[in-house]
Order: C-alpha cells, then sequence, then structure tokens
C-alpha cells in the first residue's frame, strides 16, 4: 500500500527519474515461518524451533543490512530472466539461478518489536527489495521471516502525507 505516482500530460517525461529515486518503506515482518513468495500470499511454512530472538539480537540483525549489500530478488517477481518475469518461471516450476545485485540502504529503523511481528522502517535504493530483506533478517535471526504489511511512504522527495487519494483526484 501507500505512495504511488502517477504521471500524467507532460510529467510523464519525468516518470524515468521517480522510478530510479530512492524510497522509504514501513514493513511489518512475521518472524518465526518462511514462505516462497517472502510475503503472507504464499504458502506460510512454520520454522520447527524457532528461536524467539531478543530485542538486541533484532536490532544487531536489522542494522548489518545498512550500507551496500549483496541482495537476491525474490523468484516470484517482476525482476527479468531471459525476458520472462522471474514469476512465470516460479509458477511453472522451472528453476532459476538467481543472480545476486548490489543494492543500497541508507536507514534502516526498528519501530516495533513484538515476537513474533517486527516493525522496521527502510530508506533504500530503487531496485531494492523490502521482500527479500525480511527474508534475510529472518534467516540471519535463525526463526524465518516473511513481509507481512508492506507501505510505501516516499518516492524522491515526494511523500505519502502530501498525496492526493485516487478518488480525490477523479
Amino acid at each position: 500500500t501507500g505512495l504511488l505516482v502517477v504521471c500524467l500530460g507532460k510529467a510523464t517525461r519525468l516518470a524515468q527519474f521517480l522510478s530510479e529515486a530512492g524510497k522509504t518503506y514501513e514493513a511489518q515482518i512475521m518472524l518465526g515461518a518462511t514462505s516462497k513468495t517472502y510475503d503472507r500470499d504464499g504458502d506460510i511454512i512454520p520454522t520447527a524451533n524457532a528461536p524467539v530472538p531478543t530485542p538486541a539480537q533484532v536490532e544487531a540483525a536489522v542494522y548489518r543490512y545498512v550500507g551496500d549489500i549483496q541482495q537476491t530478488a525474490p523468484l516470484y517477481s517482476a525482476l527479468k530472466h531471459k525476458g520472462k518475469p522471474l514469476y512465470d518461471y516460479a509458477r511453472k516450476n522451472i528453476p532459476v539461478e538467481l543472480k545476486t545485485r548490489e543494492v543500497h540502504i541508507d536507514s534502516i529503523r526498528v519501530t516495533s518489536y513484538s515476537y513474533p511481528i517486527l516493525g522496521i522502517t527502510v530508506r533504500c535504493s530503487s531496485g531494492t527489495y523490502i521482500r527479500s530483506l525480511a527474508h534475510d533478517i529472518g534467516q540471519d535471526l535463525g526463526c524465518g521471516g516473511y513481509i507481512h504489511s508492506l507501505r510505501r511512504t516516499s518516492i524522491g522527495g515526494l511523500d505519502v502525507a502530501s498525496s492526493l487519494l485516487m478518488a480525490d483526484l477523479e
């Protein structure tokens, strides 16, 4: 949910710059289970004997991701492989070797933590998959994790607080 920038008329020329701009997200990560899609829409697989991470362990795991990191996109994503989105391969159970790519995380702030829900705010570069970040944090904590909810709050200098609802635009 959250901010979606719609460019109309002559402003469509700006769309390419907005897609490359940094973004901010508010996310809730469900710990203690995994999902093939890295979100709650996939089949949820509880982690057997999952440890309950302490707040200190959570903080340490989260802050490891600040800066330039290598990230693997989720198999269920629109990223292209041989001209087709990865989700096409995933839905047909065709194995694909996923490549890592460098993304940049400007900041991560833990906003809440009450096991199994971890709330974070992430400011990151374009191309960062927050679903992959949630999965990786869960793996680091040894309990698994997936996105329970995700909201984009800014793109570049545009913020959801100053946006219009689609109904108001119409």
